[in-house]
């Protein structure tokens, strides 16, 4: 018996972006390298379904502190790296400063 392809289903969504973000689209575009607005969308869906592909015991434990304080993806992102950013600025405080010359 012969193998059956992989059949893709795809659906077609569409955005309307604030001239702002729209603007910074081709920059994330670059970044991403990616050749076109959908392949970036495309991939900011995965990686937020996929908790950025990470291995599954460690989005087990990320999604169960999201879901302790009650927060969406987004908003636990969003949390995440406020600390870190607190954490990195504590770190600078601590590191005497470079002089320049």
């Amino acid at each position: 018996m012969g193998r059956t392809p992989l059949e893709t289903k795809q659906v077609q969504v569409s955005v309307y972006l604030s001239p702002d973000d729209a603007a910074w689209l081709p920059e994330l575009k670059n970044q991403l390298s990616k050749t076109s607005s959908t392949d970036v969308f495309r991939e900011i869906v995965k990686n937020l379904r996929t908790w950025f592909s990470l291995p599954s015991f460690m989005v087990e434990v990320l999604q169960k502190e999201a879901e302790e304080k009650g927060q969406n993806i987004l908003d636990y992102v969003r949390d995440v790296l406020g600390r870190h950013a607190q954490s990195l600025l504590m770190e600078q405080k601590g590191k005497p400063e470079k002089h320049k010359r």
